[in-house]
């Protein structure tokens, strides 16, 4: 299947292809529109892909429309599955296909919320414009930030190098008390909403909301659907983004680590 070496012509095939699919497409949208280190970007066809796969940091990115050319897709990777591959927000109806080809080591499902474009911003942006504690993390903060994130590490120079492209970025809310960073969410680099964390000296006060509607703002005034991945189970957030506007996708989205079937 085509390869893109080039992002310019990647983003000009590609994104018009996948707008077609409405929300199912929003992480490799993402990836596309940001400024994350991808590579090895592949498609059905140049003409109207309905396939696309490409790897952005650790992780690949995979939708298919068809599950045959999903397959196949998959299958030219043949020469990658020697070794540990991880994926990220894969429909969850096309899991079954990676693990035609590899072994399942874990598999993280999540649910996708979204905010429609038919929603009204108005009264978010009064909300968020009236808060003067409302700003933006720095690298000063990548220590902090990395300590309160499950999956990251602060001794890691990638984690590091990640929390900094993301604040270079710009896209990105904190909220402070003082001088003292309390809360924060940061986008990856799909453009997702993530890294979301409150303080527990300043939770129960509105503040998580805040910051999230900050972001969210942020990320429609730049052009992009704002959305973001809850983890299944998790019901906290839930309430918190529906009461914005924000609606749950279809099906789930899973993030997924193989190993070499030959090794096992």
């Amino acid at each position: 299947m085509p390869v893109l070496a080039d992002m310019d012509m990647a983003r000009e095939i590609i994104l018009p292809a996948l707008a077609g699919y409405g929300d199912q497409t929003l992480k490799l949208q993402g990836v596309l529109n940001g400024d994350g280190p991808v590579r090895d970007v592949r498609v059905d066809n140049f003409h109207s892909p309905t396939a696309v796969m490409l790897k952005v940091g650790p992780f690949l990115n995979f939708f298919a429309r068809d599950a045959e050319i999903g397959r196949h897709l998959l299958q030219e990777l043949s020469w990658h599955w020697s070794k540990p591959m991880a994926f990220a927000g894969v429909p969850e109806e096309l899991v079954a296909l990676i693990e035609e080809c590899a072994d399942l080591e874990w598999n993280q499902p999540c649910h996708q919320y979204y905010l429609p474009g038919s929603v009204n911003l108005s009264e978010l942006r009064s909300e968020v414009s009236a808060v003067l504690d409302l700003g933006q993390p720095s690298e000063d903060h990548i220590e902090l930030i990395l300590e309160h994130w499950p999956y990251g590490d602060p001794d890691s120079m990638d984690d590091q190098e990640f929390i900094l492209r993301r604040l270079a970025d710009g896209i990105c809310s904190g909220y402070f008390d003082g001088e003292q960073l309390v809360s924060w969410a940061l986008t990856g680099d799909d453009l997702s909403m993530g890294l979301m964390h409150t303080l527990p000296s300043h939770r129960r006060m509105g503040i998580a909301r805040l910051v999230t509607a900050h972001l969210t703002v942020q990320l429609a005034d730049q052009g992009h659907t704002p959305y973001c991945y809850v983890v299944a189970g998790n019901e906290p957030p839930v309430g918190l983004l529906e009461g914005m506007g924000y609606v749950r996708s279809e099906g789930r989205y899973c993030w997924l680590g193989t190993s070499p079937r030959a090794a096992r």
